[in-house]
């Protein structure tokens, strides 16, 4: 099988106690039935402690959403005690994602880790790595299987045009907006956008956007309160601003990245402009409301925005599909829309 991956992927190490955040708090823990089976098989005191915090597959969690074997100094007390060999699998894999294709598996880092998003935001020049890995080949069925090469060289194309330092950013992503349209045209014949309001500014697209983002399911106490701040923010002051968070090049990393994570998928359900604005979407909110997003000013503000807008959107499959749904059926997130607010956000 054929494997792709950032270029950073093979930096990360995880903080541990150094990380300002914990990964073992505010989700729920599900417990893959081989490592359950090997938990029953521990002995003595921890062993049993292991029985007495599992049920139904889970692990339960403690006021604040905390997992039971996250000790004073945030560090597992299973891996300390049992070894790293004793993690479910979604413990010991996260922050990592893979995604299969048939024949072909990417992997990668989710923006949900402080340490992943520090890696992503550094990276002078975000590139892809290709190699063998000893997996087999991953169940496909024909109508993807047809839509695999295409979908594939089409992204490619859309890395191709980011990367066109020759020409202004903002008209890059312009540019890859309607290629994807264009392909999003040819791989469903009846697609066709809600028609977009004669009268469309960017104040009311970026109070519609916002209103959006306000209305997902909450993420958690963190989320409440940046949204605080967020309502509390006029749309005016963000439009008049000449200072946005995060520069070019790293407007670029974040972008292409979700593209890598997301585009792909587009395989199984033809929705790959929808994919592009979720990218685009993500980057204007980042823009929008960096400092309002971090909680924890002492760190980096745009590493702890990016990292929540990642846990409030992307590790909510309500949230992704309630943005899904607005792409394609909200006039006021027409393409459009899009080519407005990439002119104002974008123009470096």
């Amino acid at each position: 099988m054929r494997l792709c991956v950032p270029n950073f992927y093979s930096k990360f190490h995880c903080l541990a106690d150094k990380c300002s955040d914990t990964c073992c708090c505010g989700w729920e823990i599900e417990i893959d039935k081989h490592t359950e089976t090997l938990y029953k098989n521990v002995s003595g005191s921890f062993g049993e402690k292991l029985k007495a915090n599992i049920e139904n597959g889970q692990f339960k969690l403690l006021p604040k959403d905390r997992c039971p074997f996250l000790n004073s100094s945030n560090l597992c007390e299973i891996q300390k005690n049992l070894g790293e060999n004793f993690l479910c699998d979604i413990c010991r894999e996260h922050p990592r994602f893979h995604e299969w294709f048939g024949d072909y598996k990417e992997s990668g880092l989710g923006l949900c880790c402080e340490e992943a998003v520090r890696l992503l935001l550094n990276e002078p020049s975000l590139e892809f790595l290709y190699s063998n890995c000893d997996e087999p080949n991953y169940a496909i069925d024909k109508e993807s299987l047809f839509l695999k090469d295409e979908i594939f060289k089409q992204r490619k194309i859309l890395f191709e045009i980011l990367k066109n330092s020759s020409i202004p950013f903002s008209n890059r992503l312009l540019k890859a907006l309607t290629q994807t349209e264009l392909l999003q045209q040819q791989i469903l014949p009846e697609f066709s956008e809600q028609n977009a309001p004669q009268e469309m500014n960017p104040e009311i697209l970026l109070s519609h956007f916002t209103q959006i983002l306000l209305s997902t399911e909450s993420f958690g106490n963190a989320w409440n309160e940046a949204v605080l701040r967020i309502k509390n923010k006029p749309v005016s002051e963000i439009l008049n601003s000449t200072n946005f968070s995060f520069s070019q090049a790293e407007c670029e990393n974040i972008i292409q990245y979700l593209l890598f994570r997301y585009f792909a998928k587009s395989i199984y359900d033809n929705l790959c402009l929808e994919k592009f604005k979720f990218a685009i979407f993500f980057m204007i909110i980042l823009q929008s409301f960096a400092k309002e997003l971090a909680l924890d000013l002492s760190n980096s503000v745009k590493i702890n925005s990016v990292k929540l807008l990642s846990k409030q959107l992307e590790y909510s499959e309500e949230n992704m599909n309630l943005l899904f749904c607005h792409f394609n059926n909200d006039a006021l997130f027409s393409k459009k829309s899009f080519e407005i607010l990439i002119t104002k956000f974008f123009n470096f």
